[in-house]
């Protein structure tokens, strides 16, 4: 994948992650922008594609109370860190009741002994193509931004 950067040049992903390291060191606070801005986006899609709970009511599983909300209710978002020179931020399931923990089942799938198969949904894998190419024109819009 490539995009046009300054001058109408082709950049590549790789070109445009560099000059994102270069805006860092730069505008600390536009590329944390650009961080957020992407996190929040991402964690957006992450809902529309994550299971939804089809039991309307709260039953007993195990012996304990099921959480009548979806997988999405449970998304979280980190505030902007710099780790190096890069600024980060984590989108994922919360570890309430358990839920981030458990979330890896139904996107991975299970096999247990062969006799027990939930079929993957992959739905963070579909997340992480899906918002590939809207994630790096943020970046390239911030680096558009600060003249790059």
């Amino acid at each position: 994948m490539s995009r046009k950067g300054r001058e109408g040049k082709e950049m590549s992903d790789a070109q445009i992650d560099q000059a994102f390291v270069e805006l860092a060191v730069q505008s600390r606070l536009q590329a944390q922008r650009a961080v957020s801005k992407a996190a929040k986006m991402y964690a957006a899609r992450l809902s529309m594609n994550a299971p939804r709970n089809e039991n309307k009511q709260g039953k007993l599983f195990d012996g304990e109370y099921e959480d009548p909300r979806h997988s999405a209710d449970h998304i979280k978002t980190t505030r902007v860190k710099t780790s190096g020179l890069r600024p980060t931020s984590q989108v994922g399931f919360l570890r309430t009741k358990g839920l981030g923990w458990y979330m890896h089942f139904p996107d991975g799938g299970t096999v247990v002994r062969g006799s027990i198969h939930q079929p993957a949904q992959n739905f963070m894998e579909q997340t992480d193509r899906e918002m590939f190419g809207p994630i790096m024109m943020v970046f390239k819009d911030a680096l558009r931004k600060a003249g790059k």
